[in-house]
């Protein structure tokens, strides 16, 4: 890679990336750091999508290193606003259950 880290990068450097596993594994870290009481959470990804399966991965990884129980959730769709509406599918179906 081009730094040693994404903590400590180490130099000067430019540029936009999309580092799903690393991101969504610290995403987690800081929503269980936000929440303390936390202890299930609904993990959407995209099959269809190369970089979610890796990202799920260290999500699980993490998920477990923090003792959260995780649902992972299909959410398949190719547009924006199919994913808004499976994910308004799931919120529905799981109104009271998910409390």
């Amino acid at each position: 890679g081009f730094v040693e880290s994404l903590a400590r990068p180490g130099g000067n450097i430019t540029g936009l990336t999309v580092m799903m596993s690393e991101t969504s594994a610290k995403s987690l870290e800081l929503l269980k750091e936000a929440i303390p009481g936390l202890s299930r959470v609904a993990v959407l990804w995209d099959p269809a999508t190369p970089s979610h399966r890796p990202a799920l991965n260290a999500v699980e990884v993490m998920g477990r290193a923090l003792g959260l129980r995780l649902q992972p959730l299909a959410v398949p769709g190719a547009t924006a606003s199919q994913r808004f509406s499976s994910v308004a599918s799931l919120v529905a179906a799981c109104a009271g259950a998910c409390a």
